[in-house]
């Protein structure tokens, strides 16, 4: 069975680099290479320009106050690695909610790489004691009934009444971040896609979002 190119990302479209180079007859006149290596893979350049998209990302981020990262995510099929990373803390009634962005780059199955982030939240009392931590994307994501359930102010009236409020302020700053992250990653990335389709085979195609009418990429199986 065939296997999509990219993971499913968090991010609201697919930002992509690191496509394969293939030498081009301007190569070939620049560096007087053999005529017979047009259209051969080019290593180098594949791998320079996958460089300077994750370089750049890092350098845009760290501009707007991100930190560097570290953390490799190898045990799935798409292995990811986490490049920086900013905390945003908020009180809320007198609650402490750290709210943590991760940006990171994610392997293609067959080749290149997208940018993604991940989100974490965690919580402390009015008394400052640590609560717990708490996703904010996926199956798990955090929500007005683990303020409830978990008495997080102390006082299950409070908690019932003001979980709406609490949950609203914590995906409102962690939207700010995420909008931060995806500023760099269309600016560093060599393609925006969107995955238009996935074929039982597990084939999937991609459109082009930067073009008028959408150019349709078949990923390589």
């Amino acid at each position: 069975m065939a296997t999509a190119n990219f993971a499913s990302v968090n991010t609201s479209k697919i930002f992509a680099f690191g496509a394969n180079k293939y030498i081009t007859q301007e190569d070939i006149d620049a560096n007087d290479w053999p005529q017979e290596w047009l259209g051969q893979f080019n290593e180098c350049q594949t791998q320079s320009d996958a460089e300077w998209c994750q370089e750049s990302a890092v350098s845009m981020l760290k501009e707007k106050g991100w930190d560097d990262s570290e953390g490799w995510d190898g045990d799935r099929n798409y292995p990811g690695s986490n490049i920086a990373e900013k905390t945003v803390c908020v009180v809320v009634c007198g609650l402490s909610l750290d709210i943590k962005v991760t940006a990171k780059t994610v392997s293609g199955y067959y080749s290149g790489a997208t940018f993604d982030w991940d989100g974490n939240l965690k919580v402390y009392d009015r008394e400052g004691y640590y609560v717990s931590d708490y996703d904010l994307t996926g199956n798990y994501a955090v929500d007005e009934s683990d303020v409830i359930s978990e008495n997080w102010t102390g006082n299950n009236g409070l908690s019932k009444i003001q979980a709406k409020n609490i949950i609203r302020r914590v995906y409102s700053e962690f939207q700010k971040l995420t909008d931060e992250a995806e500023e760099v990653f269309q600016a560093c990335s060599e393609y925006r896609l969107g995955c238009v389709g996935h074929f039982s085979n597990g084939e999937a195609v991609y459109e082009d979002l930067d073009t008028v009418r959408g150019q349709l990429k078949l990923a390589v199986c």
